[in-house]
Order: structure tokens, then C-alpha cells, then sequence
């Protein structure tokens, strides 16, 4: 602007705020031909870039030409994805940034890259595992290159989560799981033990015991508290990563609810760890049984119904006859879905669905109650409304209210 023949120079410096979610939305939408994005893709976008308009552009650009995106209906959606990775440009600026430092200064930033959130100078330093006197001139030094920011009296993290990312990524890998098994360590001793955080440390630490423990813990807990979905995942996460003992693996997939997983095909994975747990060398019979009664039942949930069928029949043989395991292979075996069968074969499964131990806690009998009332009604017996008739009315717990929810459901649409 000109003053009195005068050009004023001064500059205005512009702060821009990230995205919101609804904004994030429309600005992917922006992208892809106007289409909308599904709710679900945006706000996964959202809690990966922070808003951020640079790393959203990019990221969605690396999410297209990876065919990690899809049309579905009229709008655009994420195939099955837990996680984006880091657009190459914003990759190679934070590398170039962090090649500058010394090692002990990177081996601080690892720590904080493995430890993933904020964290103060006494649990960085003992996962980075450098002497105090080292430690303090190193943190000093990993405060002063610009990747950081405060976060709350005393606590520090990642100016992003792409940049936490980019130096994860950049880690030793053996040194990576070092730090994890010290960061799970660190925070076993926590006031408040936080379970979900350990239950990653240790999976990724490759301690296979203490991160069992500690999923079903922070899994456990999620659903109590009706997060279903978290649940899910901290279970899903463990099972398709680590080679879990037979008897753990298929307790722990018995607890998956897979409509509340992300994408498309949440079963995969699921199936490809139980396949390899068949290949397991010394399988007893009885462990045979459970992993293909497992690999039936996840089959047929995902809508593989014949091959799912042919696993089950499988493991019948194998599998203890007064089980719950053996009550609910022949419950889905008499389900007449898939390829048609006599309804006598149905019937004959479902005849002897209930010749289970005494000890079968009281949610789990009322769940072979429901399933086969369900395959009774789908095959126009009347004993399955005697059955459906057994849903209690006042259910004892909310556990037993949800089976029962379910129960009504079946039979509502039986009834229509």
C-alpha cells in the first residue's frame, strides 16, 4: 500500500487454525470429485493429520494412489485401515531435520516416538536408557530442534503425529522393541496403571505374556464401559500380530464383535492367524478341534457359509462333546444357510446342541438358547417359539440384557 508516495512494507503474519472434522470432510470431499466422504473416513483422516490442510492433501493423495480409498454407494470410503503412512515429503523434511543431530539426541527422540503421547524428562530417559548426565544436555538439545512442543507443565511430545510417525518409522528396529519393553516397564509402576498403552508396549516389545495380560485387561475394560469398538480392536490387534498359545487365541477371538471393526473385511486377518495356528507343529486333537470350530465360525460370520460349514464338521470329531464349543458348532451346523441341505441333517445338529457341562455359566447357556431357537424358527419348527419362549424377561445383568436384545431381534424377524 502506498502512503504519500511512500510503499509500507510491513508484513502481517497469518495464523491458520487445523481443520475441524466437518471441515475436513469437505475439504477430502474437494478432492474427489466433489463426492462426499463417509463420516467414519474423515474423522480417521481427522485424528491421523490433526487437521492439518499440508498433511491431509498429502495424505489423501498417498491413500489414492495406493487404492486405499474406494467408492461405496454414492461417496467415498477407507478400505479396511488401521493407520495412513507418512506422505514422503513430510517424511523426508523431518528426517533431513533429524539427521542433523547427534546420536544420543536422535535416541531421545526415538524414546519419544515410542512412547507416542506426552511424556516428562524422567520417562524418556528411562526409555531412551541414557545416564543421567547424559540425558539431561540431550534433552535439552531434542527441545531446541523444532520437532517439539510443550504439552502441559513438565510434558513434551511431537509437534504432529506425522512427525512422531516419521521418526518411529526411522528407528532401529531392534532398538525400537528395546524401547517398548522399557516403556511397558516404566509404566507398570504408573499410579493408575494405564492398560491399553501397556498392552501395546509389550505386543510391540514382543513379550507375548504380559501383553496378553494386559489387552484382555484394557479390552475388558472398554466394554464395560460399551466401547465395543476399541475393544474389538485391541483384540484384533494382538491375535493378527502375535503368535498367541491355541487355547488364548481362540478365547480371545470368541470376544471379537466384528461388525464394530473398521473397513470392509474385518476377517481376514482374523482367519489367516487361525490357519497358521493349524500348522502349529504337535497339535493335540482337542487343539485341532478349537482352532477349526474358530476358523467355522468366523468363516460363516463373514459370509463364507460352505467353507465355513466344511471347518466345523472338521472339528465336531475333535472336540470335547459336553463343551461349549461342541454345543455352538452344532447350533451353526444347524443353521440351514448356504448350500441347501435336508432339514433333517439341520436337525439332527440341533438335537444334541444341548448336552453341555453343568458348569456353562448362565449367559452362555442362554446364548445356545437363543441359537437355537434361531436355526428352529429358520426351519419352521414350532419348538424353536417354545425356545424363543425362554428369553428371560428380566434379564440378571447387562451382559445377559444384551444376549437377550439380540434373542428378541432373531425371533422378531423370524416372526415377520
Amino acid at each position: 500500500m502506498a502512503r504519500d508516495g511512500v510503499h509500507d512494507a510491513r508484513l502481517v503474519r497469518l495464523t491458520l487454525q487445523p481443520l475441524g472434522i466437518d471441515d475436513t470432510a469437505s475439504f477430502v470431499s474437494s478432492m474427489l470429485t466433489e463426492q462426499n466422504v463417509s463420516a467414519e473416513f474423515a474423522a480417521f483422516l481427522h485424528a491421523r493429520t490433526e487437521g492439518v490442510p499440508l498433511a491431509l492433501e498429502e495424505s489423501v493423495r498417498l491413500l489414492h494412489d495406493r487404492g486405499d480409498v474406494i467408492r461405496r454407494g454414492d461417496g467415498w470410503a477407507r478400505r479396511r485401515l488401521t493407520d495412513i503412512e507418512v506422505p514422503p515429503t513430510t517424511r523426508d523434511a523431518v528426517l533431513e531435520r533429524f539427521g542433523r543431530l547427534g546420536p544420543d539426541t536422535r535416541t531421545v527422540l526415538y524414546a519419544m516416538a515410542v512412547l507416542g503421547g506426552p511424556a516428562d524428562h524422567a520417562t524418556v530417559r528411562a526409555v531412551a536408557g541414557l545416564p543421567e548426565e547424559r540425558a539431561a544436555d540431550r534433552m535439552a538439545d531434542a527441545l531446541a530442534c523444532g520437532l517439539l512442543r510443550e504439552h502441559g507443565r513438565g510434558q513434551w511430545s511431537f509437534r504432529h503425529s506425522l512427525v512422531c510417525r516419521a521418526v518411529y518409522e526411522a528407528a532401529p528396529a531392534q532398538e525400537r522393541r528395546l524401547m517398548h519393553l522399557r516403556a511397558g516397564r516404566v509404566l507398570e509402576g504408573a499410579p493408575l496403571t494405564p492398560v491399553a498403552q501397556l498392552a501395546r508396549h509389550f505386543r510391540l516389545a514382543g513379550d507375548v505374556q504380559a501383553s496378553i495380560r494386559f489387552t484382555e485387561q484394557a479390552a475388558g475394560l472398554a466394554a464395560q464401559t460399551g466401547d465395543v469398538a476399541t475393544s474389538s480392536l485391541l483384540l484384533h490387534a494382538l491375535v493378527t500380530t502375535t503368535a498367541v498359545p491355541v487355547e488364548t487365541l481362540v478365547r480371545l477371538v470368541m470376544k471379537i464383535q466384528f461388525q464394530s471393526l473398521p473397513g470392509s473385511d474385518p476377517y481376514s486377518e482374523i482367519i489367516a492367524s487361525l490357519r497358521s495356528a493349524l500348522r502349529t507343529p504337535s497339535l493335540t486333537p482337542e487343539q485341532e478341534g478349537l482352532i477349526r470350530f474358530q476358523t467355522g465360525r468366523v468363516l460363516m460370520v463373514s459370509g463364507s457359509l460352505d467353507a465355513g460349514r466344511l471347518e466345523l464338521s472338521k472339528a465336531v470329531p475333535a472336540l470335547a462333546p459336553d463343551s461349549l464349543e461342541a454345543a455352538r458348532t452344532r447350533i451353526l451346523l444347524g443353521i440351514p444357510l448356504g448350500n441347501a441341505q435336508p432339514a433333517s441333517e439341520h436337525l439332527r445338529w440341533l438335537s444334541g446342541a444341548f448336552t453341555v457341562a453343568p458348569s456353562l455359566a448362565r449367559h452362555e447357556r442362554l446364548r445356545l438358547t437363543l441359537g437355537r431357537a434361531s436355526a428352529l424358527l429358520l426351519l419352521g419348527e414350532d419348538a424353536g417359539w417354545a425356545q424363543a419362549r425362554r428369553i428371560p424377561d428380566d434379564p440378571a445383568d447387562a451382559q445377559e440384557a444384551a444376549i437377550a436384545a439380540i434373542g428378541h431381534v432373531n425371533v422378531g424377524e423370524s416372526a415377520m
